[in-house]
């Protein structure tokens, strides 16, 4: 089943639809990011709900260019597993642009 909206495939996926555990995930990550010394790291759970939607944002048809980069995040997308995945695969996001979180 396809949704009946055309822009659906025009824009990445909103945080604002993302599912409550995944938002709570994203903000744990983000707190951490911001002071690591006083924020616990994100669980493993939360990691993968983050990889989850970073995994739907980054595979939008409307990222195109620049195409070699895009397709090593997309195939690395699946493989983040730990916090410092997570860094590493975002900071690659920020050279082309893209500020998924």
């Amino acid at each position: 089943m396809t949704p009946h909206d055309p822009a659906y495939y025009q824009t990445p996926p909103p945080l604002s639809k993302c599912s409550s555990p995944t938002l709570s995930a994203i903000f744990a990550y983000r707190a951490y990011q911001l002071d690591p010394i006083m924020q616990p790291p994100p669980t493993l759970a939360q990691v993968r709900l983050i990889a989850c939607y970073l995994y739907e944002y980054i595979h939008a048809p409307v990222f195109t260019y620049p195409a070699d980069e895009l397709k090593r995040l997309r195939a690395s997308a699946e493989h983040i597993v730990t916090v410092r995945h997570l860094a590493d695969w975002l900071w690659d996001c920020r050279k082309i642009g893209l500020e998924p979180l």
